[in-house]
């Protein structure tokens, strides 16, 4: 149930009212309202729901004692209290409880500043050795200097730990006696530690006991402040003990007394006792205490500076000391001897000593350029393209740098039958080409770009005309489509065989199979729709010749009929090389052309007008079918990779 302390209404109706202390009804109209006036209290302070204790504070009872049931009036001077179906209930202010379990005395307790009840009911602070007392609800022990102290942080338990005689807590909290070589005590809050034999405790520290161990410890030896001469002495036993004669003296006869011999120059004992200076292969000495070597006997030398191994090195026959201390014979290349203190080397097969110094062995590999066959025989590197080389022995040369662009030309000669239009005949065909090859070994590949072709003039029987085709320039310039290009050398010799694989080139159409597949017809060529000269007209326009000699070709049968001054064509052409290198730029030998096609699809009138369907066709019917025969190549190289050379210098070249 939840009550209500009433000091602060109690105030506000003492205002309100300007005098005097009263009791009110907080269910009851304020005085000064129109409501009526409260019943006044009786002698006893009841006034049927409220009262006013002695200092003026108003507690207010659910009901009168005879309306609730409660036998006294619910008081709590440190709280609110109210009566509820005949029993006080109380609430406590912060810092009081009830800790007696009387609800009618209220919140008799206060846990802020009682030791029994300090912060809470039954919370006691313990005294311990000292006082205690609770402030603001938690326990302030005050322990005895010396004697006590509050060491486990718990303040409840005040100053539970006793500091005269606890080792672990020895004067002071957190002071803990230790002591590793013997026992300690904590007497009057003082270390008192008891050392078992050979330690002591020298640095006045009680709390690390016997640290000191005064057999061995040459400051404190046999008691604390006790110091030996560490420059002569040792400590042993716990007392100090001559521990060396002074330098260059030593005991050598057993009498402990003196340091009779002088061991800075003595043969017999040199820097110490029965030390008997002896060199191998020399003669020796004693130097400031130390054995040497005076002097070695000839062909002998001291080499690994150590006076005890003497003069170790055999100059006339050690390999590692041929001649003199660290000059070795090596040879990494065959075997090597040491005679006579001179290195003689035995060479593996295909090594030489060339460099004249035999302490090295065989340095020189031969069959390299510089000594193909022996020391000294260098091969010369004359050739073009070449690179020298040394093969069994011999020197010669490598043609590894062919990569690079070349000039082709392909010369054939041919024969064609007669057609209606066309007398038969015979002529050469000349083509040049621009190739760009890579090296890989003896595998040449790269391209085959046309760069200009030269067909023979043919003749009309009928009308006596001659017709000749001109490719101009323009075609070529850049350059014609490329077509694919691969070669094989036989070796990398000069003069090796060469051998061009199938190749074929096309203008003015596009095959499925161009190597292997049948030539197209008319119709088909002209569905293509290839313009590789990029002049708006199909296939490659070339140009009928019209001079005193040559005659535009007639486009009909009819005489006077329209002639045509230009020819849209294409062409293939499939061909294969045989021959060699010569020397490692060029190459020549025979060539295999296995056909010529060309096509007419189309053409242009003396007029500017292109030719109809019957015209065009009517000039490819009449077109020249060439048959090839013999034919040869010759190849140049005009430049290394990356270089660029316009069809005009591939013509001018062959």
């Amino acid at each position: 149930m939840r009550t209500y302390h009433l000091v602060q209404l109690a105030g506000v109706l003492w205002a309100l009212a300007g005098c005097g202390r009263f009791g009110v009804d907080v269910s009851a109209p304020v005085i000064g309202s129109d409501a009526a006036v409260a019943p006044p209290f009786d002698a006893g302070g009841y006034r049927g729901d409220a009262a006013i204790d002695a200092g003026g504070v108003v507690v207010v009872d659910a009901g009168s004692s005879a309306d609730a049931g409660c036998p006294t009036l619910c008081i709590n001077e440190h709280g609110a209290a109210s009566c509820s179906t005949g029993a006080c209930e109380i609430s406590c202010e912060l810092g009081y409880a009830d800790c007696d379990g009387v609800i009618e005395n209220g919140c008799e307790t206060s846990t802020t500043d009682d030791v029994l009840s300090c912060g809470s009911c039954e919370l006691q602070c313990s005294t311990g050795q000292g006082t205690t007392a609770c402030s603001e609800g938690v326990c302030s022990p005050n322990c005895v200097m010396g004697m006590s102290g509050d060491c486990d942080g718990n303040t409840q338990n005040g100053c539970e730990a006793t500091l005269d005689d606890n080792t672990a807590a020895c004067g002071s909290c957190g002071v803990s006696c230790m002591n590793a070589h013997g026992t300690t005590g904590c007497i009057s809050g003082i270390c008192t530690p008891a050392c078992e034999a050979g330690y002591a405790d020298c640095d006045s520290d009680p709390t690390n006991g016997c640290e000191t161990r005064t057999e061995t410890d040459p400051i404190h030896c046999g008691s604390c402040g006790v110091a030996c001469d560490t420059s002569f002495q040792v400590c042993a036993g716990g007392s100090c003990q001559v521990s060396m004669c002074p330098a260059g003296q030593g005991d050598c006869d057993g009498v402990t007394s003196d340091c009779e011999t002088d061991l800075t120059g003595n043969l017999e004992d040199c820097g110490f006792c029965e030390n008997v200076c002896m060199v191998s292969n020399g003669s020796p000495s004693c130097v400031a205490s130390s054995c040497v070597i005076a002097a070695c006997d000839p062909g002998f030398d001291d080499c690994d500076g150590l006076a005890a191994s003497g003069c170790e090195a055999s100059l006339s026959n050690d390999v590692a000391h041929c001649g003199g201390c660290n000059e070795p014979c090596m040879n990494q290349h065959g075997t090597t001897s040491c005679a006579g203190g001179a290195c003689v080397p035995t060479c593996s097969s295909g090594w030489a000593s060339c460099d004249s110094v035999p302490d090295n062995g065989c340095e020189t590999q031969l069959g390299t350029l510089t000594s193909c066959s022996g020391c000294g025989n260098a091969c010369p590197n004359a050739m073009a393209g070449a690179t020298a080389v040394c093969s069994a022995g011999v020197c010669g040369y490598s043609c590894n740098s062919l990569s690079g662009v070349y000039a082709l030309r392909i010369t054939a000669q041919a024969t064609w039958p007669s057609k209606q239009y066309i007398s038969s005949g015979n002529g050469q065909l000349q083509f040049w080409l621009r190739l760009t090859l890579t090296q890989t070994g003896t595998t040449l590949s790269g391209t085959a770009a046309l760069c200009d072709q030269v067909t023979p003039a043919s003749s009309n029987s009928l009308t006596s005309d001659r017709y000749l085709l001109d490719y101009p320039d323009a075609l070529f310039t850049p350059g014609a489509p490329a077509a694919s290009f691969s070669a094989t050398l036989a070796s990398l010799a000069p003069g090796t065989g060469l051998s061009v694989a199938r190749t074929v080139h096309l203008l003015g159409l596009s095959m499925t199979d161009p190597l292997n597949g049948t030539w197209p017809s008319l119709t088909t060529v002209r569905n293509s729709q290839v313009d590789h000269d990029n002049d708006g007209e199909v296939g490659i326009t070339s140009v009928f010749v019209d001079n005193s000699t040559y005659n535009h070709v007639q486009t009909s049968g009819s005489l006077g009929a329209a002639r045509a001054s230009h020819s849209y064509g294409a062409q293939r052409l499939r061909f294969s090389l045989g021959g060699a290198l010569t020397g490692c730029t060029a190459a020549s030998g025979s060539a295999t052309v296995q056909s010529f096609d060309t096509r007419n699809i189309g053409c242009r009138l003396e007029s500017n007008a292109d030719c109809s369907s019957s015209q065009y066709t009517h000039v490819d019917n009449n077109a020249t079918v060439y048959s090839i025969g013999s034919a040869t190549y010759s190849m140049t190289k005009l430049g290394n990779p990356g270089s660029t050379f316009s069809c005009a210098q591939v013509r001018s070249a062959l």
